[in-house]
């Protein structure tokens, strides 16, 4: 599923140094997109278009929306339309347009056109892309890349994301930290060694990489998000909301500083705003099961049992295999004192691999509560060898 990641560094390095601040409706088009769902996502994007006009980006996925739905001749008239409000922006789309209209020489002048401007695609994504098949066998490709595109700092950023993409963090970072001396340092790498720490648990020296990319691009909101999400970590909630808050801000509301902020929130223990925030990011994205174990985890600290009963309901149906769910589900009845319904969750549970203390004490528990003593003793007594001392005071009192 979606997440601040080293593309949305990138789409930020791209956009922020505009200040772009997109409406409500673009990440509704833009969470339907990725959901598959191309006319939701053409009936959010029209209303964006009518909200913010001259954000060129907006015209841009309606025309990645078009191109989606295997009409590049459409799609090109709206990266057209991005093109008129700022020049360069859509290069590589209308590239990838004209090579599926059968168009070479258009589509070779628009890529020619990207690859002189900054920031551009990685030389192996233009590679790999499938809308250039029917001219990658020309004479005129070949020439293209005869010329030399990339300078060292685009090698090296793509050499980052390379190891990105592979979990390599480690590789990652030795890359950077070999090329990032000096004072003229750009931000981006700054960004990206931040994440790099951030995913290797690293916290305090992301924040400080994300506060060093910040000073350089003040109104990058990506930057802001990660540093807030590295606060969070360090527990130094109240500044992580601050910064998300401007994040948020700035970005006219991105769903994953949202999701983001839902966590802060929660790890300061304030339950109210963290599930309206969580709630409000799962409007965009219904079935983001991270997303959905977030607002589980939050509804349980929360006590708001209903809640979190029908958020392990859809949790669930999309992922049934998953023993950790009815065991939590099996812990909610419990609470209850659903003693029936709880047992055949934990029943459930046990069958598809829990082996936890937990389970087998909740199990027993169950099984004592119906009346089937010697079930609660079985269950408490495996419960004990897994480290359960609360299930061997149980033994001691109830069980031979």
């Amino acid at each position: 599923m979606r997440r601040l990641s080293f593309i949305v560094v990138l789409i930020s390095i791209a956009i922020s140094a505009f200040s772009q601040k997109f409406p409500e409706h673009y990440y509704r088009a833009q969470a339907a997109v990725q959901a598959n769902h191309l006319d939701l996502a053409l009936q959010w994007i029209d209303s964006a278009t009518i909200a913010s006009p001259r954000l060129p980006n907006i015209w841009i996925k309606k025309g990645e929306i078009f191109y989606l739905k295997s009409m590049p001749d459409s799609a090109l008239a709206y990266f057209t339309k991005a093109e008129t409000i700022r020049n360069g922006v859509a290069a590589y789309w209308m590239a990838r347009c004209h090579s599926l209209l059968g168009d070479t020489t258009s589509a070779l002048a628009e890529l020619e056109r990207h690859l002189s401007s900054t920031p551009k695609e990685f030389e192996a994504t233009i590679l790999l892309d499938t809308a250039f098949t029917p001219i990658k066998g020309t004479r005129q490709w070949q020439d293209l890349w005869l010329n030399h595109w990339y300078n060292n700092n685009e090698l090296l950023a793509a050499d980052v994301a390379y190891h990105f993409s592979r979990g390599e963090w480690d590789y990652a970072l030795d890359l950077l930290n070999e090329r990032m001396h000096g004072r003229n340092v750009r931000h981006s790498f700054f960004a990206l060694r931040g994440e790099a720490y951030f995913r290797i648990g690293s916290y305090k020296a992301a924040e400080a990489d994300f506060a060093q990319a910040l000073k350089r691009s003040r109104r990058n909101h990506s930057y802001m998000a990660w540093r807030g999400k590295s606060l969070a970590q360090l527990n130094k909630h109240r500044k992580a909301i601050r910064l998300l808050n401007q994040a948020i801000e700035l970005s006219g509301g991105e769903p994953e500083y949202i999701k983001a902020r839902a966590m802060a929130f929660a790890s300061s223990q304030e339950y109210d705003k963290a599930f309206a925030d969580i709630k409000e990011y799962l409007t965009f994205y219904p079935t983001d099961t991270e997303a959905l174990a977030i607002n589980l985890d939050i509804s349980l600290k929360a006590n708001r049992n209903i809640d979190a009963l029908l958020t392990v309901n859809r949790l669930l149906k999309l992922q049934p295999d998953k023993w950790q769910h009815y065991l939590t589900r099996g812990s909610i009845y419990i609470k209850s004192k659903n003693w029936e319904v709880a047992e055949i969750d934990l029943n459930r549970a046990i069958e598809l691999g829990a082996d936890s203390k937990e389970a087998f004490l909740w199990r027993g528990n169950c099984r004592f509560n119906l009346g089937n003593r010697s079930g609660a003793c079985a269950d408490w007594k495996q419960a004990v060898k897994r480290g359960s001392f609360q299930s061997q005071e149980l033994v001691y009192k109830h069980c031979p």
